[in-house]
């Protein structure tokens, strides 16, 4: 995959992830290391723009990782509606962005979805 079918990938879980019942939006993710060198990387490329999609998506295995899983990792970061329940919706999230990848031949992949708000108002 190159980087132009990753930003595709990303665009995609972001609007599969939108649709999911208890989210109220998604924000951009940048939580682990790897992310913020991306990130800072992509900005002095001057390729990140503000329609650039909101998920990270990383190639490359992670330390740790149980062999042949974790080539590929998501990053995501949500605001729920307080009225849902987080775990639940986050989930939907999950099974989502599985189904997804599964449609797209992609690996198995290590998925992290951070809940950094719960909005107030009902859905």
């Amino acid at each position: 995959m190159n980087s132009t079918d990753d930003t595709s990938l990303a665009a995609d879980i972001e609007a599969a992830t939108r649709e999911v019942l208890g989210v109220a939006d998604v924000y951009r993710a940048s939580r682990s290391k790897m992310s913020h060198i991306i990130e800072a990387g992509s900005q002095l490329l001057g390729v990140r723009d503000e329609d650039a999609p909101l998920v990270t998506v990383v190639r490359g295995t992670r330390a740790g990782a149980a062999k042949g899983k974790g080539s590929l990792q998501i990053e995501i970061s949500v605001s729920m509606y307080a009225d849902r329940s987080a775990a639940e919706s986050a989930g939907r999230i999950h099974q989502s962005i599985t189904s997804l990848l599964a449609s797209r031949g992609e690996p198995d992949a290590d998925i992290h979805i951070t809940v950094v708000h719960l909005d107030e108002s009902t859905q």
